[in-house]
């Protein structure tokens, strides 16, 4: 774990956060949109990012091996992800 544990313990322990479902305004977003997710993230799951890439607005999903949450974009690779995907809208 290369982050602070504490980062989500807000979540955990508000009553109001805790079932919070914002989907409806992920819904209504109408920008092209990416999602980069590490694949070793423990806080950005495989299924919800895949949720975000099937519905409001249909992000290109990209998922980085070996990275945790959030990937640094600090290599070639990455920053390539981000490039092209600005290029090609």
């Amino acid at each position: 774990m290369l982050y602070d544990p504490a980062i989500g313990d807000a979540m955990r322990t508000s009553p109001i956060l805790f079932d919070l479902n914002l989907w409806h305004l992920y819904d209504a977003i109408r920008a092209q949109t990416v999602v980069l997710r590490g694949v070793e993230s423990d806080l950005l799951s495989h299924d919800t990012a895949a949720e975000m890439a099937l519905r409001g607005p249909r992000a290109h999903l990209v998922e980085i091996p070996g990275v945790g949450h959030a990937p640094m974009l600090m290599d070639e690779i990455q920053t390539a992800i981000v490039r092209n995907f600005l290029l090609s809208r």
